[in-house]
């Protein structure tokens, strides 16, 4: 059976190496209180959370920050969630900067292994935990992970909700619109987005799922299609090819704003809710 795979610290040292940075930046407030990402790892690593992907920022022209914002996954072998489209694994998302604007913010996201891809769940739903680096401490991560734990089974069930909700045809292409629309930089709810006309075929091709497991019209299996394209790119968007989002930031905004649209499926209430 094919498992989730782990990296070590030489793997985040070459992929995120400012997750190791000894100091914060000069410029920080006299009650900053430095906490260094390599402590959180250590401290999950003793929870049996381990970390499966790193990336930090890129800085212009190719010249890296010692104090980027950066982003560690980690994942627990125990937690694993199996269903008919193969194994996912629960993730907690960690970011983390040292220059005094930001604090540790750790959120929770999906692991899908069959597509080696991975969903940020929307922090408006199933919430975002931020601490202060003067306020880091071994305890309060322990209720962090304590929390987390906790609301894995309603992060299930929407996903087993998503699973039993068949979509019509005018759903299926809607959902890929709100993709196109955010890759274009277009809020779905926006006044902006009634007047956007993708181009022919676009829809069609966003909707056709890259493997068999995903050809089925239920919410999870279109949403799951629609995200890995998004963030894939390759498809023609305002007359040019699209590339795939590099930028761990990008891609985590497009996860989590594409996974609230997804949830107004089951939510109706709020599909209706249109910008001024």
């Amino acid at each position: 059976m094919k498992t989730q795979s782990f990296i070590t610290k030489d793997d985040i040292r070459k992929a995120a190496p400012v997750a190791f940075a000894e100091k914060p930046t000069r410029d920080v407030s006299s009650q900053y209180v430095f906490a260094n990402t390599e402590t959180v790892i250590d401290d999950l690593a003793k929870f049996g959370w381990m970390p499966t992907s790193a990336s930090q920022r890129t800085a212009r022209k190719g010249v890296e920050s010692k104090f980027s914002p950066h982003m560690i996954k980690f994942a627990n072998p125990d937690i694993v969630v199996e269903g008919e489209d193969g194994l996912s694994w629960p993730e907690i998302i960690l970011k983390n900067r040292h220059d005094g604007l930001g604090s540790f913010q750790f959120m929770a996201g999906m692991f899908r292994l069959v597509c080696s891809n991975g969903l940020v769940i929307a922090t408006a739903n199933f919430g975002s935990v931020k601490i202060a680096h003067k306020g880091y401490s071994f305890n309060e991560l322990r209720e962090i992970v304590g929390k987390r734990v906790e609301s894995l089974p309603q992060v299930i069930g929407t996903m087993n909700q998503m699973k039993e909700r068949e979509l019509t045809g005018a759903e299926k292409h809607r959902l890929a619109l709100d993709a196109v629309l955010l890759r274009s930089g277009i809020k779905p709810t926006s006044k902006d987005a009634k007047g956007f006309k993708p181009e022919a075929g676009l829809i069609k091709s966003i909707l056709t799922p890259v493997r068999k497991q995903d050809n089925s019209d239920d919410l999870w299996s279109v949403f799951n299609t629609v995200q890995e394209k998004a963030v894939k790119g390759g498809f023609q968007l305002n007359g040019r090819r699209t590339k795939g989002i590099t930028s761990f930031e990008k891609d985590l905004q497009l996860n989590q704003a594409l996974f609230d649209r997804a949830l107004t499926f089951i939510e109706p209430a709020e599909a209706e809710l249109v910008e001024a």
